[in-house]
């Protein structure tokens, strides 16, 4: 039924070369890098969307695979550039069903692969290498790193062949992995074989991160949230990276992280740093109030007075 067309011919071969990696029981989950790898985006998109999809993907234990392809399409087909922050809009937390069955859905997609997978971005980018034989299929599930070297070998040149996207994802990555170290979440970066370090942090800043993003679902960057830790070396560490103290959500109501600093009467080091950083960003005449700046090294210096007393009456 294949004869004289030669779209079709060419599909044969991509399923022939197709099966020879993957098993027949989560063949499905490939299905998105072979209409990719025939130039067929909008075919992938077409399958990655369809709704009665989600529930199987859900169960498997290649979902890895689905999510990263998945995210080359994102930045492909949708022309995702920045970081995901629509991740942060439907994080599984609320009581509605719809949001917690986000497999279907391309929001942050490139987060939830790294999640799935964290390896498979270090094997892609070639600082893990690849082994340079066939791996056969029934060697342990998706979390083992025989099926991610599986993955990768049959997806590395789709995904170096798309300018820019191991670059797009690495930098997605890395800002994640910011946001986890300063929220100090122990748990989730030892899932994630995250070194939650000072070091680290610096290391993935001087690699390229997303610095202004907003890494919260109420719209925090890298600096609310180095702030709302009260991590001194690691805010200083973000303004020495390039990091804007005053940032733009509009429409959201977060607080400038300056602010939040006073009221909630933050460590002075991080007001200090925050009023240094700001100096040249506040006018006398923004936010209602001509002395807001000269308000906020009072306060500062109020605060230094005060922790001052303490110790002296400690000792």
């Amino acid at each position: 039924m294949f004869k004289g067309d030669v779209k079709s011919t060419k599909y044969v071969i991509f399923v022939v070369n197709f099966r020879s990696w993957s098993s027949f029981a989560n063949w499905r989950y490939h299905v998105l890098e072979v209409y990719m790898k025939m130039g067929d985006d909008k075919g992938a998109l077409k399958f990655a969307l369809k709704k009665s999809n989600s529930e199987a993907f859900r169960l498997s234990s290649s979902c890895g695979a689905w999510f990263w392809t998945k995210a080359l399409l994102d930045y492909r087909y949708k022309e995702q550039r920045g970081f995901a922050e629509d991740f942060f809009d439907l994080v599984p937390n609320s009581g509605e069903v719809e949001s917690r069955n986000l497999f279907h859905r391309f929001e942050g997609t490139i987060l939830r692969a790294f999640q799935a997978s964290p390896e498979t971005l270090n094997f892609l980018t070639g600082e893990r290498k690849l082994p340079n034989c066939r791996i056969p299929f029934h060697m342990g599930n998706w979390a083992s790193l025989s099926n991610i070297g599986s993955y990768c070998l049959s997806n590395a040149e789709l995904w170096r062949n798309t300018p820019g996207a191991l670059e797009w994802a690495a930098r997605n990555v890395r800002t994640f992995m910011c946001s986890l170290i300063l929220n100090q979440d122990i748990e989730c970066c030892k899932a994630l074989k995250i070194k939650c370090s000072a070091s680290k942090f610096e290391e993935l800043l001087s690699e390229g991160v997303f610095l202004d993003a907003r890494v919260t679902s109420c719209g925090k960057t890298l600096v609310h949230v180095a702030t709302c830790s009260e991590m001194p070396q690691m805010l200083r560490m973000l303004f020495n990276a390039g990091a804007k103290v005053k940032i733009s959500r509009s429409g959201r109501g977060i607080p400038q992280p300056l602010h939040m600093a006073c009221y909630y009467n933050f460590n002075p080091k991080i007001i200090k740093i925050l009023c240094n950083a700001g100096r040249c960003c506040y006018s006398n005449n923004q936010l209602g109030h001509p002395f807001f700046f000269v308000y906020c090294r009072m306060r500062f210096l109020i605060l230094s007075r005060s922790v001052g007393k303490r110790k002296k009456t400690q000792k």
